[in-house]
């Protein structure tokens, strides 16, 4: 039977204290936003309506909105597009995922993508990215039914919620992910209904 010393507090303490340490020095994961315009980019004429915008958020804009993304991943942004979702075409799929498998190709230190996107096509476009991307690392599309100057805005929560599931391990091997309303669907199933 083992005894306790009166150092085995301070012992536990100490391992305890070294294990925090080396969590807070590893680094956070790399995410790459790639933004494509849609409501999520959208600046209302008149903010806090429910009147129309013009898609002028750009990806630095967006993730800079988010006030505890540092928390989660070290996120870099690529403004690839400013679109409305209604006019992709299958040659801008065909450059999006060009684009996407050159990233995970270049960059192994990459944890996951995020490609912000109108919800009007979004998921024809996560469907094809879910057939065309060549890699386990995690892709994830993410959009907004209200602009960030409107009501209620619903861009940042889904941006983050992104973030979160593309930096994490556990979404290696998933797939296309769509991750919206607090939801992570398979790019596979999902439908805007």
């Amino acid at each position: 039977m083992l005894k306790r010393s009166a150092a085995w507090p301070l012992c536990l303490a100490l391992t305890a204290a070294a294990a925090v340490s080396a969590q807070a020095q590893e680094p956070l994961p790399t995410v790459r936003v790639l933004a494509n315009g849609g409501t999520i980019a959208g600046e209302q004429r008149e903010p806090g309506t429910l009147g129309g915008y013009d898609i002028t958020k750009t990806a630095n804009e967006m993730v800079a909105s988010i006030p505890v993304v540092e928390r989660y991943a070290r996120v870099e942004t690529e403004q690839f597009s400013n679109i409305p979702s209604p006019t992709i075409t299958p040659e801008d799929w065909l450059r999006l995922a060009r684009r996407i498998n050159e990233l995970f190709q270049a960059r192994p230190d990459l944890s996951g993508v995020v490609v912000t996107h109108g919800t009007a096509r979004l998921e024809e476009t996560a469907f094809f990215l879910h057939l065309t991307v060549r890699s386990e690392r995690p892709v994830v599309v993410v959009g907004a039914q209200r602009p960030p100057t409107g009501i209620s805005p619903d861009g940042p929560i889904n941006l983050l919620s992104g973030i979160r599931v593309a930096a994490s391990p556990a979404a290696r091997g998933m797939g296309v992910m769509v991750v919206m309303d607090d939801r992570i669907l398979s790019a596979r199933d999902v439908k805007k209904v």
